[in-house]
């Protein structure tokens, strides 16, 4: 009797989770599951064979395993966005300084426009510009990647609530129609993130992360 009551909650899971999925436009390939108690009954459940028991304590073990997985998956992203976020901190706090050199160089430039020194200083400006330039540009793509990275949590919370939300049920063909969505590049390795201050130009090199979102867009 327990078992009934089981498998009956588990039926009524099933129904609604089809049916989001059905909204959603996945599910066409997926693999179909008894619509009713009755169905399972008479496809040799409670009672019957004990394969279609072994069966649901498979796919509970798989399903199981894909919860794990998105769990850990949470678990790099969320590190890769509190580094992502560190440095665009850093990024910035560079950024005012080198701002604040800029001014004093052209200060002491202008003071010094004819004198001595003034080849110094006009190479100093246009070494500072450059670094600005690149550091700005490098906000700009770490404010990008610290979106992209949140709209991921975002979408692999969602899929382990649906999954958590089952009990354990598992369906072929629908954790791969949703899981695609969250699988990354990784032929380009993100950089090292240098929290160091160098002020020197090769510090700021290296463009972007090296992450792909294309398929995010």
């Amino acid at each position: 009797e327990t078992q009934k009551q089981t498998l009956q909650a588990r039926d009524e899971s099933i129904k609604k989770l089809l049916e989001m999925l059905q909204n959603k436009g996945v599910g066409g390939g997926a693999t179909k599951f008894p619509a009713s108690l009755s169905e399972f009954e008479g496809l040799g459940g409670v009672g019957g064979s004990t394969t279609m028991s072994r069966e649901l304590q498979f796919k509970l073990l798989e399903s199981e395993n894909v919860i794990k997985h998105y769990e850990c998956l949470i678990t790099n992203r969320d590190e890769e966005l509190n580094l992502t976020k560190k440095e665009l901190k850093s990024t910035n706090e560079t950024l005012k300084m080198l701002q604040k050199e800029l001014e004093k160089a052209y200060e002491r430039n202008q003071a010094s426009e004819h004198g001595p020194g003034s080849g110094y200083n006009i190479y100093t400006n246009s070494t500072l510009t450059a670094i600005l330039e690149t550091k700005e540009a490098r906000i700009s793509t770490l404010e990008k990647e610290v979106d992209l990275l949140e709209k991921e949590l975002a979408r692999i919370r969602e899929f382990c609530h649906l999954n958590s939300a089952l009990g354990g049920a598992s369906f072929p063909g629908v954790s791969s129609a949703l899981g695609g969505h969250f699988d990354l590049d990784r032929s380009n390795s993100p950089p090292v993130h240098d929290f160091s201050g160098n002020l020197m130009m090769s510090s700021f090199g290296g463009g972007g992360a090296g992450f792909n979102y294309e398929q995010f867009r």
